[in-house]
């Protein structure tokens, strides 16, 4: 009966230690995502911005290309 006991509480040491691990790793990936969310928010940020530039861009040159001006594609 001792022996069984002892196992129990093995068992259950173990259990615990396994717990405390996936809880340090879950906070590890919770840390990751929270980096990672705000790196894609900076990134967003400087993608509208490019793509404002660039409308902006867009919208003030009116530059007109002429066929003979174009190199033809094998060059």
């Amino acid at each position: 009966m001792n022996s069984s006991n002892e196992n129990l509480n093995n068992r259950q040491t173990e259990l615990e230690s396994l717990v405390t691990h996936l809880q340090r790793t879950v906070q590890d990936l919770d840390e990751v995502i929270r980096q990672q969310h705000g790196r894609l928010d900076g990134l967003q940020a400087r993608l509208a911005r490019l793509e404002t530039e660039l409308g902006q861009l867009r919208d003030t040159t009116t530059i007109e290309r002429k066929p003979e001006d174009e190199k033809p594609p094998h060059y």
